[in-house]
């Protein structure tokens, strides 16, 4: 290996280390005390509301799964603005195929980056699903500078995932089918910074004799 590849690598190394390796976070996590329900009393889009005042990726997008043993049916997953424009969207397989993580089947979207504002998140299921969804329960948050909203639903009767716009009381901050997973990337210290620079120079010293 010559000494300018060798260079290169170190600096690839650095950069990984001064803020290249990004950490995944789940949304909300579950509590207690909730109620599991998988009455849908009709074909409906149902979700939360959030609200950010930072900037984060979403790389999965995912389903409650209450025995942790698969879902039974398929569900279409989305984020919209807003405005009501769809951002991100997946159908989380029917199963076991989707990653299991803290109760939620999750499956990969391309990334999709959400600045701060108002968001929601909703989900479809049919009147004849199976898969329980959380209501009343207390949750975490361990996505920094996310705010949860309310409960939200659509009218009964669409066929496919629609904008949930109608608060519902009685779920207070959400009917949790859906989630979603983010992906952060930390601030770059001091020290990386300042051996991504040496380095960077050596590189240009090496190239010039």
């Amino acid at each position: 290996m010559s000494r300018t590849c060798g260079l290169v690598l170190a600096i690839s190394a650095a950069m990984m280390l001064s803020g290249g390796l990004r950490a995944s976070t789940i949304a909300v996590i579950p509590g207690g005390g909730g109620l599991e329900n998988h009455s849908y009393n009709g074909d409906v889009s149902f979700g939360w509301q959030f609200i950010l005042v930072s900037t984060v990726t979403v790389t999965d997008l995912g389903y409650f799964d209450a025995g942790n043993d698969g879902l039974f049916d398929t569900h279409p997953v989305g984020i919209f603005n807003s405005t009501g424009s769809l951002l991100v969207s997946a159908t989380v397989p029917a199963g076991t195929t989707g990653t299991l993580l803290d109760g939620f089947r999750f499956t990969a979207v391309p990334a999709a980056v959400l600045g701060p504002g108002s968001y929601t998140i909703g989900a479809y299921a049919n009147s004849s699903s199976l898969d329980d969804f959380l209501s009343g329960t207390s949750l975490s948050t361990p996505v920094s500078g996310l705010t949860l909203g309310t409960a939200v639903q659509s009218d009964f009767g669409s066929s496919s995932l629609t904008f949930p716009t109608q608060n519902d009381s009685f779920a207070a901050e959400g009917f949790f089918g859906p989630n979603f997973i983010t992906s952060d990337v930390p601030e770059p210290d001091g020290w990386s910074m300042l051996a991504l620079g040496m380095l960077a120079l050596m590189l240009v010293r090496r190239r010039a004799v």
